[in-house]
């Protein structure tokens, strides 16, 4: 029998794989097995899934609360190179901080809550990023290794973290993952999520040869522990940011070697490489003419995000529903492969607290000010709310169309609840709005949300946060959104 990827049968959110008997005469076969192939290389079912950001790489708008306690021992740490500077440093920070990395790793995912949210809301597929520090060699970079292991982020971490139990428990419900390079030696974004704010150094031949070696390091590592074949897709590095041609070269190397000469030769014909062009998705045309294998199946990894391409912050939520509307579908040129939207979230500000990572040492008005795009009276306002005032808005109703955030806790007490129902509306229809657009390009097969969680208890960032927004009933099935009228009846 042979299987063929991508034509199976769903049921409650769970890939299936049909099979077909290969019998009769011998010419038969070999038609047969050719047409097999042939879409074996070419189809993708629908993606319904979720990133889990913040697990192996524990940013810190996600994860504010550790980054708030690692900061007591290494302040003005904005991102994963400054802390582990810091540790590596100073032997009394790295005790401190080590355990509380390593306590982060293994109970940031609760195993149980994660499987029930699979099933009840039909995912079928998960975005796992990942970091080239679990993936150092200790005799080939030991100044390297020995820094990212002074702070918790190392091989022997990654052994003791939840990692391998996720894939289990996604093999368990048949959920595919996609194990994305989120970061690589030198940067290859300059922002927080790839490593080190404010610094682009990848593209260089040293680091792309390094580079390249993590995803080789990366694959022996899968294989040596059996989890190979629990890989559906391989993202070869998320969210590059190149300035110049020689970038741009440095980047087609570094893919280049990656899929022909470590992806390629490893994979099985249902597994398939991911491509992310950049935050701005503006290396779609650089990637489809890179000279990649043709039998390997492709498919692009687009981040959409209103909150920083197009921020609406004092609009109404049909604005908010208008603007995904018109944004949502574009395809941004592919001519080559199909797409997923890989990244996007429900936030329409960019004023969640330590977003982007690169705060200047903890400062708390950093969020607010620092980016052109910011509005700083809208976030102040935010900040406001936070503090238990509603300076500026006679209603938390008028503040529904502009951002979720921390501050809609708040709603929800002192005689707001029919207001806070009215959010959740609004946010339920908002949701199958993202949904409708997003698959509504023929080139388009599905979506990633990015988070499956955020913070703790006390610092969930809602309108990032797929967890939370499944407790308060505004996702329950990625596979059939809500109708308006649905929306209404629930809240």
């Amino acid at each position: 029998r042979r299987t063929i990827p991508g034509l199976g049968s769903e049921t409650h959110g769970i890939h299936r794989e049909k099979t077909i008997p290969i019998s009769g005469n011998y010419s038969m076969r070999l038609l047969l097995l050719a047409l097999v192939l042939s879409l074996a290389y070419g189809q993708v079912d629908t993606i319904r899934a979720v990133n889990l950001g913040g697990h192996l790489v524990p940013e810190p708008f996600i994860v504010p609360s550790l980054w708030e306690q690692v900061n007591t021992f290494c302040p003005a740490s904005k991102d994963i190179w400054n802390l582990c500077e810091c540790t590596i440093q100073n032997p009394h920070a790295s005790a401190q901080v080590k355990p509380l990395m390593q306590q982060h790793l293994r109970d940031f995912i609760n195993l149980t809550q994660f499987k029930s949210n699979v099933v009840n809301t039909k995912i079928n597929t998960v975005r796992y990023p990942i970091s080239f520090t679990y993936f150092l060699d200790p005799e080939a970079d030991p100044q390297e290794f020995n820094k990212y292991a002074s702070c918790g982020l190392s091989k022997t971490d990654l052994d003791q973290s939840s990692f391998a139990d996720v894939l289990h428990a996604a093999r368990s419900l048949n959920v595919r993952v996609i194990l994305d390079l989120h970061q690589v030696q030198g940067c290859q974004n300059g922002y927080d999520n790839g490593g080190h704010a404010g610094v682009i150094g990848f593209y260089n031949a040293e680091n792309v040869k390094k580079g390249v070696q993590t995803w080789a390091s990366m694959v022996d590592y899968l294989s040596t522990t059996r989890l190979l074949s629990y890989i559906w897709g391989f993202e070869v590095l998320n969210e590059p940011v190149t300035s110049s041609a020689s970038d741009l070269g440095f980047l087609k190397s570094f893919t280049e070697s990656v899929v022909n000469s470590v992806l390629a030769p490893r994979m099985s014909h249902n597994q398939v490489v991911v491509l992310q062009p950049g935050p701005a998705n503006d290396k779609i045309a650089a990637y489809e003419a890179y000279n990649l294998l043709s039998n390997v199946t492709y498919i692009f990894d687009l981040h959409e995000y209103i909150c920083f391409s197009n921020p609406l912050y004092l609009t109404t939520m049909e604005d908010v529903i208008a603007s995904v509307k018109s944004s949502f579908g574009d395809d941004r040129g592919i001519t080559k492969w199909q797409y997923f939207v890989g990244e996007w979230s429900m936030a329409s500000t960019d004023c969640a607290e330590y977003l982007n990572g690169a705060w200047g040492g903890f400062d708390p008005n950093y969020y607010k000010n620092q980016h052109q795009n910011r509005n700083t009276f809208m976030c102040n306002k935010i900040d406001q709310v936070r503090g238990g005032e509603l300076a500026g808005f006679q209603t938390c109703s008028s503040i529904v169309g502009v951002d979720m955030n921390v501050a809609w806790g708040h709603c929800s007490t002192a005689g707001r609840e029919v207001e806070y129902k009215t959010y959740k509306e609004s946010m339920c229809n908002l949701f199958s709005t993202y949904i409708n657009a997003i698959t509504s390009n023929t080139k388009n097969i599905g979506f990633s949300f990015w988070t499956y969680l955020t913070g703790d208890n006390q610092r969930r960032i809602q309108q990032w946060d797929f967890s939370w927004l499944v407790e308060n009933g505004i996702i329950s099935n990625l596979a059939n959104p809500p109708t308006p009228e649905e929306c209404k009846a629930k809240f």
